[in-house]
């Protein structure tokens, strides 16, 4: 059991609620499942789901949430992640699903969902850009040989030398979320993977120090911790000094009418837009 105490960011020796909850359906959705369809784990890499698949994972097994999803919103969201259309989708593109959007309690309504991309201007699209063109070059800077993914050895060395974490805890929290769900155990990743994770974790992991600092009760961000948030997220890019009006713009597209942006409206930023590329992926 102590093993998933490496998803204990805060260090606490104790879990939070948005902790459990992540560790809970990610295993269930993706460990759980499969194992009660009869699908050994060595057949996982060559499996396809068709939507029907995919449909009835989600309306049978959500009965312990009291949630009945819609048709039309899993009708949506396999159609994004049939990326090829050719009708099904590998177990990998199902677990990264599971993983980025189940696993961290976003909320998966396809209206709201595209809602929250409207009004994206030129800057804030060519910002994201610059952000993942700077981890290219890290990227490739790690990649001994240039051979288009990450050993284990060389994320760890990044995970050390830029983003300086060195505990065992640190290290275990990464390589638990990221390698827990590779369908072919080759402990390898390649960019977009990287990208993604990375982008994802680091506003995560800054969002909770930054609440760590706050009185009791405080759920939500102004525009100068909106800021404060992501430069300490990806202060290793020199991207982010450049771009504060860029991020003020994004801040007042987010919070829409609200004077302030909630915790959940950063995360959704990050995980749909930043980490995803707009891709809805």
């Amino acid at each position: 059991m102590m093993k998933y105490f490496s998803l204990d960011a805060s260090s606490s020796g104790s879990l939070t609620f948005e902790e459990l909850i992540s560790l809970i359906l990610s295993i269930y959705f993706v460990e759980i499942v499969f194992k009660r369809r009869g699908t050994s784990a060595s057949k996982l890499s060559e499996l396809k789901l068709s939507f029907e698949d995919f449909s009835s994972i989600f309306t049978e097994h959500c009965f312990f949430i009291k949630l009945k999803p819609s048709q039309e919103d899993l009708r949506y969201i396999f159609d994004e992640l049939d990326t090829d259309h050719d009708g099904f989708i590998t177990f990998k593109q199902y677990s990264d699903f599971v993983r980025k959007y189940l696993g961290n309690g976003l909320d998966l309504s396809s209206s709201k969902y595209k809602c929250e991309l409207d009004g994206v201007s030129a800057e804030e699209y060519a910002f994201v850009q610059a952000i993942w063109d700077e981890l290219k070059v890290y990227f490739d800077k790690y990649d001994v040989g240039l051979k288009g993914h990450l050993a284990e050895n060389e994320l760890k060395n990044f995970l050390v030398e830029v983003l300086q974490e060195t505990t065992e805890r640190e290290l275990n929290y990464v390589f638990w979320n990221l390698f827990r769900v590779d369908s072919d155990s080759n402990k390898e990743v390649d960019f977009n993977e990287f990208a993604s994770f990375i982008l994802s974790h680091a506003g995560e992991i800054s969002l909770q120090r930054f609440h760590r600092q706050q009185p009791k009760g405080k759920v939500s961000l102004d525009g100068a911790e909106f800021y404060l948030c992501l430069s300490n997220a990806y202060s290793f890019l020199s991207t982010m000094p450049k771009e504060k009006d860029t991020v003020a713009t994004i801040f007042n597209r987010v919070r829409g009418e609200q004077p302030l942006v909630s915790y959940a409206g950063f995360l959704n930023w990050i995980h749909h837009a930043l980490a995803a590329k707009y891709k809805k992926q």
